[in-house]
C-alpha cells in the first residue's frame, strides 16, 4: 500500500470525525435523559405539595400564578 500525507490526513480526519460524532451522540442521549428525570421529579414534586396542601388550593395557585408571572417577565428580559 502507497499513502501520500494528504491521504492519512484524510483518514485521520475521517476517524476524529466519527469519533466526535460518537461522542456527541452519547452527550445529547445524557442530556435527553437528565432532562427526563428532572422534569419528572419537578412533576413529581409539584404533585406532591399539590396533594399534600389539597385544603390549601387556592394559596397555591395564587403562589403558582406568581411565581409563573415572575419567569414570564424574567424570561421577557432575556429575550430583548
Amino acid at each position: 500500500y502507497h499513502f501520500d500525507s494528504l491521504s492519512l490526513l484524510n483518514v485521520y480526519c475521517e476517524v476524529i470525525t466519527d469519533k466526535l460524532k460518537e461522542q456527541l451522540e452519547r452527550l445529547t442521549d445524557s442530556v435527553k435523559e437528565k432532562s427526563a428525570e428532572l422534569k419528572g421529579s419537578l412533576e413529581d414534586k409539584v404533585e406532591s405539595l399539590l396533594s399534600k396542601s389539597s385544603y390549601k388550593a387556592e394559596d397555591v395557585i395564587t403562589f403558582l400564578e406568581k411565581k409563573l408571572a415572575a419567569l414570564k417577565e424574567a424570561n421577557a428580559k432575556l429575550q430583548k
